[in-house]
């Protein structure tokens, strides 16, 4: 058996991205069409890498990401230091794209496109979605003149990129196992996609697909606060296909992070418990922050149009939250149990945070209803 390799993740760093070689006749097409060596584009938001494929744009962890060869997959940054705001906004546009719809027509006809200065639709495709991320962020591109139709090729000559070395490795048992495991993410894309697609049928029915292009969960927060008669339907939508319950599939899945017991357990057998501990934070350092800026922007929503859509929402990402703090409770307590100072900080810093944002989520929401 040959070697494989991987991504090494915490070399990794917000914005990044990380272009690839697969399989399949749509890739090979694609280097055909390009002369390109990669075929696929994505973008690293922390934690996960966004990326659009021919199900739609969807979020993926690059852990069970596994190549064949080195050579197979590349990694470019930045030049440019680029501050918190704009690596914030570069990273929440990729994030705002999740469950747009893919159109393989303009991926496969670019060039043409291109040349003959069609508009894009806002659907989208792998590079496309990567440029834009920076371009429509004010993210200068340099030698990329249409960023809306370039290719993972043009994004490896990119002047404004240059490619990370040592940041590629051989992959251990380990990585490849975790690789084989089913992906959680992959049944609640499909949730999402799922009732995104019946409300772009429902607007499509009513006649109201000319004002209101649905592409994403952002274009239907948008189409609520002027149509709010949808309300009920539309969280009916979500509601059927289990996206405001699927947070409970990881107490099932990964029941030690949630009794202390389990977790301790799982602490005594790990040789470096350092870094138990620390898979533990960096799972949650990556989604606290956009679990509460979620949560903020929806209770925002709900404040100004008390309707069950933004509200359901509060609720799913009060959840969320409540899911970090039980997680970083256990891990608190078996820090402080075995005196390890830094991980206790740190977990008590994230309970701080993800409780008084529940706190204050759960006194707006008390003081709305009853109002």
């Amino acid at each position: 058996m040959g070697k494989s390799y991987v991504i090494d993740i915490p070399k990794l760093e917000l914005g990044d991205v990380i272009l690839t070689s697969e399989k399949g006749v749509v890739s090979k097409g694609v280097r055909v069409a390009t002369l390109s060596k990669y075929s696929h584009a994505a973008i690293y938001v922390g934690g996960t890498i966004i990326e659009a494929t021919l199900g739609g744009v969807f979020s993926k962890n690059p852990q069970r990401l596994i190549f064949n060869s080195e050579k197979q997959v590349a990694v470019y940054r930045y030049r440019e230091p680029l501050n918190q705001t704009e690596i914030k906004s570069i990273c929440g546009y990729a994030r705002s794209k999740v469950a747009s719809l893919y159109t393989l027509p303009e991926a496969a006809t670019l060039r043409y496109r291109d040349l003959l200065k069609i508009p894009e639709s806002r659907k989208q495709f792998c590079s496309r979605l990567v440029a834009l991320a920076y371009s429509d962020n004010g993210i200068d591109l340099a030698n990329i003149r249409n960023p809306a139709y370039c290719t993972p090729k043009q994004l490896s000559l990119c002047k404004a990129f240059y490619k990370v070395n040592g940041i590629i490795r051989e992959a251990n048992e380990g990585d490849i196992e975790f690789a084989k495991t089913d992906d959680p993410n992959i049944l609640h894309q499909k949730e999402t996609i799922n009732w995104v697609n019946k409300v772009r049928k429902l607007v499509n029915k009513e006649g109201l697909e000319r004002e209101y292009d649905i592409q994403s969960i952002t274009d239907v927060d948008k189409f609520l606060r002027f149509n709010s008669e949808f309300d009920d339907k539309i969280v009916g939508y979500l509601k059927s296909e289990g996206y405001l319950t699927h947070y409970n599939f990881d107490t099932k899945r990964n029941p030690y992070r949630y009794s202390l017991a389990l977790l301790e357990s799982a602490f005594i057998v790990r040789n470096d418990k350092d870094e138990f501990l620390n898979e533990q934070l960096v799972k949650e350092n990556n989604i606290i922050n956009l679990y509460s800026e979620n949560l903020d922007r929806y209770l925002h929503y709900f404040l100004s149009k008390n309707i069950n859509y933004y509200r359901e929402h509060c609720v799913l990402y009060i959840n969320l939250l409540t899911g970090i703090y039980t997680r970083m409770k256990f891990v608190n307590e078996l820090a402080v149990k075995f005196s390890y100072d830094n991980a206790a900080n740190i977990s008590g810093e994230y309970m701080r945070v993800a409780g008084k944002n529940i706190m204050v989520a759960n006194e707006i929401i008390g003081s709305k209803l009853g109002a």
